[in-house]
Formats: C-alpha cells, structure tokens, sequence
C-alpha cells in the first residue's frame, strides 16, 4: 500500500511539472532584456582586412667582407646592439699596410728623382744658353770677317788662300751655334720626356697606394647603420677570400625600421585611398589599439589562395615600432567613410528578418510593449550605426529582447510610412 501511494505521488509530481511547463511554453508576453536610445552621433565605416608586419626596405644590412684575410678580431654576438659606424669586425691587415709602406718608399724615390731633374735641369739650361750666346758671337764676329775679306777680295786687296780661310772659319762658328743650339733643344725634349715618364710613374704608385688604401680600409668592418646584430657567420681566427666564401659576415637589424603591408580584398580596393586611417591590433597585445596612416597602395596584385588582394603600406611610428616585430599577423580596419551628427543606434538593435532591416521600438517598457519598425540603414559602423529613415531621435529600441512564438508585429510600420517619415 505505501508503495502505490509514493508511486501517485511521483505521478502526479510529474503531472504538475508538465503542465508548468505547457503553461510557460503558451506564455505570450515579450521579454525586453536591453534597450539603446536613438541619438544623434558620428559614425565611422570600417573595412577589415588582415595584414602582417614587414622590415622596411634597408632596416636589415648584410654585411659581407671585402678583404681576403684572418678574421683577428669579432667585436660583436648575435642580440648585441650597434650604433652606425661601430667597428664589429677586423681582418688581418698585416701584408696590406706592408705594401702601403713598399709604395709610400717608391713615391718618396719617385719624387727625389723629380726634384733632382728639376734641380739639374736649370744648371745644365743656364750652361748651354752661355755656349750658344758664345757661339753666336763667334759666328757673327767669323761673318764679319768673311764678308771683310771677300770686299777685299773683289777690290784685289786680298787672296784666294784668305778668302777660303775666312769662309772656313764662319762655317765653323755657324756650326758650333747650330750643335749648342740643337743641344739645348735636345736638353728640353729630354727634361720633358724624364719629367713626363717620372710623373706617370709617380701617378701609378700614387694610385696604387690609394687601392692599397681602399683594400686597406675593408679590413674594418663598420655598422652602416643602427640596429642588432641577428647573425654572425664567422669566428676569430678563420681566414675568408673576398668574394668566395663568406657573402654574409654579421646581419644588422634595425627593429625601429617597420612598415605594415595590407592585404585589401580586391573587392575593397575601390574604396580605400591613400590617406585613410587605420587601426589594427595584433594577437601579442590584443587590448592595445595602434593607428597608422594608408601611405601607399601598390598596383601590382598578389594572389593568395586564387583571391586577388592589393597591398597598402602603413608607416610604424617609432613608439610602436618597439613593441611590434617582423611577421607579426595584424588585424586591421580601414576607415574609408565618416558622418557626422547624424542619427544613429546600436547594432544590435537593427535586426535581418526576411531580406528586410527592421528594429524594435519599445512603446511602453512597463508593459513591454514593443512594435516592428522597418529602417533603412546608412553606413554601419564598429558600434553603432546610421538611420536614414523609420526612426527619430529620442527613440527606445530593443537590443537584446524575447519574442514569443506567435508575435505577429501587428503594429509593424509599412514601407509606405517610412518613405513619409
């Protein structure tokens, strides 16, 4: 008997909890969870595109040597951070600086030669110039005797024997002018010829030296520009042929030198310009907001996954630049359009039902009265969003809000209506 008696019980437990169930389930009265204000606002339109950080051009130097050597001295690890010009490497420079000494001693002998042409030159000049001054006056003086004696002669006062002698005499001082002269033009020639020869010389070791110097100057490896050192790819006491075995010595990074490239769906491409704001944030530091300016859009498309995207370049600033890092994935939003003072609402308050944008207006929240108002909708921003029409200022409509199964919207507002409104 106790048995049947706790068996109805539990039936009719049961009984009572189905039909509060079936009694809630028919309950007809909607349920307004969360309500926004129509207001007038500024509403900005964003597209959202993915992009990744990049090293601008010129922010990672690969720093190879030019001088065939043993590596004496590494100066710098890989994290070190450099300054530009620092000394980070320094190769043997022994037999080098030993040819700059054997040139700097040929230019020295080279211009000793010079100096001693042009010291001897003006003595063995001067001495020259006296004999053809000498020998011209014996030329004239011997002339004058030979035209003296030849007057003589046609006036009978003179013999052949004379005559000839005078002659011989002339001829003899005329070619004595003409050796000293011809010596003083072989003097020049020769002074010029020596001088030009020892001068050529003088310029190739000169630039012998200058390439010893420049071969030299390769022995130091210097930092081009600030930065980190990311690789070294030698150690101390390794010899390296220029050109043939080590291309890349030590790599500088400059973390400060960061672009971000924007990959904009060729869908968007028509609605983006240079100039739009950006913000993005990045997975690292996923409450932080950082802003940028669009500063280049390339024509050139890069195709990933057969879609088409176009790449727009946005300048790191410095500040961020010490936070964010190469390859980092962003995820990004392009402000492309902007109204201000206009008429906006919540988001979550423009409902999609059938095809139609439509909100619900709070009529009387004691009651939870509510009536389904088509809208037309303008530009739909991170937040809130643009009412072209259905609505006016001051409205409460439902965000977040219960329906029961058989609501009608009765009271809905016809698109006739709002084209009035």
């Amino acid at each position: 008997m106790k048995k049947i008696i706790i068996f109805v019980i539990v039936l009719l437990l049961i009984g009572v909890g189905i039909g509060i169930y079936i009694y809630k389930g028919k309950k007809k009265d909607v349920e307004i969870i969360d309500t926004d204000i129509v207001k007038m606002g500024n509403v900005s339109g964003f597209l959202q595109e993915t992009g990744i950080v990049k090293a601008q051009v010129g922010a990672q130097i690969s720093i190879g040597a030019r001088a065939t050597g043993t590596i004496r001295m590494l100066k710098v690890k890989v994290g070190d951070p450099v300054k530009k010009g620092q000394l980070v490497a320094d190769i043997d420079d022994r037999e080098i600086v030993a040819q700059m000494a054997s040139l700097q001693d040929s230019i020295r002998s080279i211009q000793n030669e010079i100096k001693q042409e042009n010291d001897l030159y003006p003595v063995k000049k001067s001495s020259l110039q006296k004999d053809i001054e000498i020998n011209r006056s014996k030329y004239l003086f011997a002339k004058s005797s030979y035209e003296r004696e030849k007057m003589l002669f046609d006036k009978g006062f003179s013999t052949t024997e004379q005559l000839d002698r005078a002659k011989t005499d002339m001829d003899v001082a005329y070619n004595n002018l003409k050796s000293s002269e011809i010596a003083l033009e072989k003097l020049n020639k020769e002074h010029n010829l020596t001088l030009e020869s020892l001068n050529i010389k003088l310029d190739n070791a000169k630039n012998s030296l200058k390439e010893t110097q420049v071969r030299l100057s390769y022995t130091k490896i210097y930092s081009p520009i600030d930065g980190i050192v990311t690789q070294v790819n030698a150690d101390e006491g390794e010899t390296i042929v220029a050109g043939l075995q080590v291309a890349n010595l030590i790599t500088v990074f400059n973390p400060n030198m960061l672009e971000m490239w924007i990959y904009i769906d060729e869908t968007d491409i028509g609605k983006v310009k240079i100039g739009d704001s950006v913000e993005y944030t990045v997975d690292t530091y996923g409450d932080k907001r950082f802003e940028g300016v669009l500063s280049k859009i390339y024509y050139e498309p890069i195709v990933k996954d057969s879609i088409v995207y176009y790449l727009g370049i946005v300048p790191i600033s410095l500040e961020d630049a010490k936070l964010l890092r190469p390859e980092m994935t962003t995820h990004v939003k392009i402000k492309v359009s902007e109204k201000k003072n206009v008429l906006t609402v919540k988001n979550g308050a423009i409902k999609f039902e059938s095809g139609e944008q439509v909100v619900y207006k709070v009529v009387d929240r004691a009651k939870n009265k509510i009536e389904r108002v088509l809208v037309k909708v303008g530009i739909r921003g991170e937040n809130r969003s643009e009412i072209l029409s259905g609505l006016k200022e001051g409205d409460e409509v439902a965000v977040k809000l219960i329906l029961p199964p058989d609501f009608s919207g009765k009271k809905q507002v016809s698109q006739k209506r709002l084209s009035k409104s």
